[in-house]
């Protein structure tokens, strides 16, 4: 039991540091409203109740009114950015006026809105990504303010929260492979790039890991890229990033040398193993470097000597 819990503790870190990005802002010349945590990761198991909250702070000098609002997200499929429904289906967060009334922040102050779930037992395994949307705007502070402003400065922030609902220790992860992304055929001056996409056929978000690598055609590894650990929500799918020892920061898989002949493989290796069994899905690719570039220019020299020479006898004739 303890190291079931250890290790639900250990993903749900994993997961909310993938997801988190820090405090989210929107600013104006005129007003800034900064809300936190920006994104979150929340478990419930069915049968249980719990609470979120959310801090809003007004670090400008105008008074605002903050009114939210709770919408359902889903992921670009590529870079996971989300991307607002307009609407929530979300059924186990208790809905109160006061969820939904608008809050009054003056200058330089803070406030909390709590958010509370009951979930029935017996409730589905099921992930819920949540957006809780702020609309903002400034009040007028003066009947003067107001002639000289007649239109009132909006904005909108967002703080991102998804919901898993689960009786699951830790959720089986299933990432699979959906396009590697590859060419097939590369001009040898040119350079390898592939971005492969991954779908996520679980219910539960979970961390890529596993790594990349080509290699020529005798097997010879030329490069290796370990994966991004990038947060995959359930049911979705991700454009798979790179990183270097040396340098943190996601990057496309590329590999660039002077010059490339003949077949390269590209493989992936996606990490699917649990704390109980070891399991590696592996899918690959061969790509294939010829001169084109070389080949393109000595047809070029060739069509033009022969239109030279027709030319000239022309000329001579």
């Amino acid at each position: 039991m303890k190291i079931r819990l250890l290790a639900t503790t250990l993903v749900m870190l994993a997961l909310l540091l993938a997801l988190s990005v820090g405090g989210a802002s929107a600013q104006t010349s005129q007003f800034s409203l900064i809300v936190g945590p920006s994104q979150a990761y929340l478990k419930i198991l069915p049968g249980n109740k719990a609470t979120h909250t959310i801090t809003l702070e007004n670090s400008g000098n105008q008074t605002l009114e903050v009114t939210p609002k709770i919408l359902d997200f889903i992921t670009d499929g590529k870079t996971g950015i989300p991307v607002l429904l307009g609407k929530t289906e979300f059924a186990y967060l208790d809905m109160t006026d006061s969820l939904f009334r608008p809050i009054s922040l003056a200058p330089k102050t803070k406030a909390q809105l709590t958010l509370s779930f009951s979930v029935p037992p017996g409730a589905k395994n099921k992930e819920y990504p949540l957006s809780i949307l702020f609309t903002t705007e400034k009040l007028h502070s003066s009947l003067a303010d107001n002639r000289d402003n007649p239109s009132p400065v909006s904005g909108s922030v967002v703080s991102n929260l998804v919901v898993l609902v689960s009786d699951d220790s830790v959720a089986s992860k299933k990432i699979a492979l959906k396009d590697l992304a590859a060419p097939k055929f590369i001009d040898s001056f040119g350079q390898i790039e592939f971005a492969p996409v991954v779908q996520n056929e679980g219910y539960a978000a979970t961390i890529a890991s596993g790594s990349a690598s080509i290699n020529d055609f005798r097997g010879k590894k030329l490069a290796e890229f370990p994966l991004y650990p990038d947060s995959i929500l359930g049911f979705s799918s991700r454009e798979l990033r790179s990183y270097t020892a040396a340098d943190l920061t996601p990057r496309l898989f590329n590999y660039n040398p002077p010059f490339l002949i003949g077949p390269y493989k590209v493989v992936v290796e996606i990490d699917n193993s649990t704390e109980t069994q070891q399991e590696i899905t592996t899918e690959y690719t061969t790509v294939i470097a010829l001169p084109f570039s070389l080949l393109g220019a000595a047809g070029l020299g060739i069509a033009t000597y022969f239109v030279y020479t027709k030319i000239l006898k022309k000329i001579t004739l």
